[in-house]
Parts: C-alpha cells; sequence; structure tokens
C-alpha cells in the first residue's frame, strides 16, 4: 500500500508543481495539498490506511479537473516550465516535504522499524564539495529552498560534517543518502526529513544535545 501511495504521491507532486502559478487552478492546488498532506499522515502513522483505491480516485478526480481545465479553448495552454521555475514556490515547497514523509517511511519500512533503521555503520564518504551545496541550500542562501529552522539546520550541518568525515552514522542513512550523493536538492530535503522524523538525529556528542 505505501509503496503505491509513493507513486501517487510523486506524480501528483510532478502534476502540480508546473501549474502552480495559474491562480485559476488554485482550487485544485489546495486538493492536490490536502491529497498530500492525507498520504504523509497515513505514512507516518497518524491517520489509518485505507485502500489505495480511495487516494487513486481523488487523483484522478484531480487530474481530471486539471485534463478539462485546459481543454477549454479560452484556457492559456499548460506550462512547460522546467522545475527552477516552481521550485522556489511555498506550496511546491510544503507539498515536496509531504512526499519526502512517504519516501521516508518506506525506507524505515524496508530497514526493518526505526531500531534497525537507526543501527550504525561505516563506509560512506560524501565529497565535500556536495556537503557545501547542501549546506548552503540548509542555510538559506539559496531562496528557491525552504530552509529548515535553527535546531533543524544545525543538526544537518553536523550529519554533513559527519559524512564527509566517514564517521559511523545510522545504516538507513546511508541507505537514504548513496542514491542521492549527486543531488544535492534531494540530498537536502532527506536530510531535512530525517531530522524532522528522529528529534535527536545529528545532535552532538552521540545524538544528544550538549549540556
Amino acid at each position: 500500500m505505501l509503496l503505491k501511495m509513493q507513486g501517487m504521491a510523486h506524480t501528483l507532486l510532478d502534476t502540480i508543481g508546473p501549474i502552480l502559478n495559474n491562480k485559476a487552478l488554485d482550487a485544485v492546488h489546495n486538493s492536490a495539498l490536502e491529497l498530500l498532506t492525507h498520504m504523509s499522515e497515513c505514512a507516518l502513522g497518524n491517520r489509518a490506511v485505507g485502500g489505495s483505491d480511495d487516494v487513486a480516485a481523488k487523483m484522478n478526480r484531480i487530474q481530471n479537473r486539471i485534463a478539462k481545465h485546459y481543454a477549454n479553448p479560452e484556457a492559456a495552454a499548460p506550462p512547460v516550465e522546467g522545475i527552477e521555475h516552481y521550485a522556489g514556490h511555498p506550496m511546491f515547497k510544503q507539498m515536496r516535504r509531504l512526499a519526502a514523509d512517504v519516501d521516508l517511511e518506506i525506507q524505515v519500512a524496508k530497514a526493518g522499524g526505526d531500531s534497525k533503521f537507526l543501527q550504525f555503520k561505516e563506509g560512506l564518504i560524501l565529497k565535500p564539495e556536495l556537503a557545501a551545496q547542501v549546506a548552503n541550500l540548509v542555510s538559506g542562501v539559496e531562496e528557491t529552498y525552504d530552509a529548515p529552522s535553527e535546531d533543524h539546520a544545525r543538526r544537518i550541518q553536523n550529519l554533513l560534517r559527519k559524512l564527509t568525515e566517514g564517521v559511523a552514522l545510522s545504516g538507513g542513512l546511508f541507505d537514504i543518502v548513496w542514491p542521492l550523493r549527486k543531488d544535492p536538492v534531494a540530498l537536502a530535503d532527506a536530510l531535512h526529513t530525517l531530522v524532522r522524523r528522529y528529534p535527536t538525529l545529528g545532535n552532538n556528542p552521540n545524538w544528544r544535545k550538549p549540556d
């Protein structure tokens, strides 16, 4: 069920992102945000997970409303903008975080739960230049990225430092970082999601705040 939901979450994100600047579709944007919030809450265990058919039906209704809008001869043609044109939109940032919640829960489930996900292991060293790009994103230097809170940013910076030093970290973290090691935006999203999910991850020393 969660795997199906993950695919639908990213399809919805890819569908809505390019049309977020179309004010005529604001109601559709809000429906999509509500549906992604529902998916995130299900993934996090804050809402009972029903059948995927209900989520798929709601998603189909959203897609049909978009198609109907652009079928109108008086409507402007659908945009063909790249992500750089809407990455900084507040709603897109929020929707991207919700989709990231679903992604993380899939990884936790694959690992066998929180305790196994957080078991330490070694073996990954992140390139300093990539870590620097991620650091710029989470520090708010890049306006297209919604910078995390000060506490979250501090813990992400700690994780980045440890990743560049090859320090033993949770195996679940390695499994997430490895495929994203060449994509600073996706890696920043993933680390932000991790520190939101695990309140002590990235604290020093030993994941705890100093006295």
